[in-house]
């Protein structure tokens, strides 16, 4: 999962031509910087929680098929020395 997607780089430039625009024009704006907090962390966040839920989904699906092959490999054993016995 990319960190930097098609929606990042237009707010980026989006971002960029305003702050352009106001200096060439010479307007300043005030913004809070809690507005400016959020709207960097909330993207990093989500990024960050998708991958490594992908993750999770991933490893869990390997310990999953390693339990299968172990459990179908003590079945093979155990039905091996199940049927030695009996003859």
């Amino acid at each position: 999962m990319l960190l930097i997607t098609i929606q990042t780089l237009v707010i980026t430039i989006l971002s960029t031509g305003t702050r352009w625009l106001c200096i060439h024009v010479e307007t300043t704006a005030e913004l809070p910087l809690y507005l400016i907090d959020k709207a960097v962390t909330f993207p990093f966040v989500f990024s960050i929680d998708g991958a490594y839920k992908s993750r999770k989904e991933r490893s869990m699906r390997t310990v999953k098929r390693r339990h299968h092959h172990t459990r179908g490999i003590s079945r093979l054993t155990a039905a091996s020395q199940y049927a030695s016995i009996e003859k």
